[in-house]
């Protein structure tokens, strides 16, 4: 009994240390906004990002051009990692209209669209995925989800692909907290041919995770973190959807994590948009934690 104990600890010391033992399987698409030395924790390698950089172009191309979405929404969370809000809060947050304090998820894309997109779409209350894993496999929960969610309800334009799914996690988000427990939020975009499914008649092209909560943070000192958390803001929710309208980020993902050398000319960490545009930094707010809402699209991206 002691050798098998004695074992035991060894390997879930070796699954610690090594920190890919328990890593999600990559998957078959972009993976965006993750840092690459968080990818190879979580995944257990670095995306190789030219690998489909001419089937990313043609998905681009034919990227949403419908002037209402639909949006899915899961709430996701564990038997040790239960959610704190409810499904009502947000349904709220994400799909009410002029009626959230600061703004919802769908008053930010009318207003950055000059009423030219609508969100609409369903929140499905909280699901629970088991036991509570930091290299959570999403992509896994498309297919889990099938038997209770009819994909076909959320093709807004009508091209056989789901428009858009947000896996929101309970807890907070490894990108706010730094802390490795957390999930950092992402986004994955499929090649045009790699979609998953079908289900339901119709395709998965793109999926996004952000989380429930984000801490709470010094008024007078906005980089240290308070022992307490609360409701998330829409910031990188509508970051990571604005992905799956086909617009990518506008900063480096080099040295991303190294906050020292934003401001160093033509480094490996340029961020010339930095809090000015949602797909700078301004959707995570990193350079300004006050704000309770996201930065506008750039005008290069309304453009488009």
């Amino acid at each position: 009994m002691k050798v098998f104990t004695g074992l035991l600890a060894i390997f879930l010391i070796a699954i610690l240390v090594s920190g890919t033992a328990l890593s999600a399987k990559m998957p078959k698409g972009v993976l965006l906004d993750m840092p690459d030395e968080i990818a190879m924790k979580y995944y257990g390698e670095v995306p190789q990002y030219e690998r489909f950089a001419e089937q990313i172009a043609e998905r681009a191309s034919r990227a949403f051009t419908g002037d209402t979405l639909k949006l899915l929404v899961v709430l996701l969370d564990w038997s040790n990692r239960p959610g704190t809000y409810s499904q009502a809060v947000f349904d709220s947050l994400i799909l009410s209209r002029d009626v959230y304090p600061g703004g919802s998820v769908a008053d930010f894309f009318h207003e950055s669209s000059y009423g030219n997109l609508t969100i609409t779409g369903q929140v499905f209350d909280w699901y629970n995925a088991g036991v509570y894993d930091p290299y959570f496999d999403f992509e896994s929960m498309l297919w889990e989800l099938d038997p209770i969610i009819d994909y076909s309800q959320f093709d807004g334009n009508g091209d056989g692909i789901v428009d858009a799914i947000a896996f929101i996690r309970s807890g907070t988000g490894q990108e706010d907290t730094g802390d490795d427990m957390d999930i950092w939020s992402h986004a994955v975009i499929y090649p045009s041919g790699w979609e998953q499914g079908p289900f339901d008649g119709v395709l998965v092209g793109q999926w996004f995770t952000a989380p429930e909560e984000r801490p709470l943070r010094s008024e007078t000192c906005p980089s240290y973190i308070l022992m307490e958390d609360t409701l998330c803001r829409i910031h990188v929710i509508c970051h990571e959807l604005t992905h799956d309208l086909g617009m990518p980020d506008l900063y480096d993902y080099d040295e991303k994590l190294n906050t020292d050398t934003y401001s160093t000319p033509n480094d490996a960490n340029d961020h010339p948009m930095v809090d000015w545009s949602l797909m700078g930094y301004g959707g995570y707010g990193l350079l300004a934690y006050g704000y309770s809402t996201p930065a506008h699209h750039c005008s290069w991206i309304k453009m488009h």
